[in-house]
């Protein structure tokens, strides 16, 4: 039977040494998460595009509904205010 120390021995060396199976084993595992944040970034543009679509569709139909054309850039104000007080700057997260 083959002591623990051995194979701590093996696994320490490969730690210390430069090691083309553990840089492989770390550039998969790197890349991994390297595609992951790209995905979520695209995701996270797509979703606040979508947003910012649904957020000017609202206002519109009330400065229409209420002719309030006039007013558009007042009642922009007000929601964002309203809005940033609430969640922050989100955004910026």
């Amino acid at each position: 039977m083959q002591n623990n120390t051995g194979k701590e021995f093996q696994i320490n060396t490969l730690f210390e040494n430069d090691n083309d199976v553990l840089d492989d084993y770390y550039n998969r595992i790197n890349k991994l998460i390297i595609d992951l944040k790209k995905r979520i970034k695209k995701n996270v543009n797509y979703e606040m595009v979508e947003l910012y679509y649904e957020i000017s569709h609202i206002i519109n139909e009330l400065i229409e509904k209420y002719c309030f054309e006039a007013l558009q850039n007042k009642i922009i104000k007000i929601f964002s205010d309203k809005l940033t007080k609430i969640f922050g700057n989100w955004y910026l997260l």
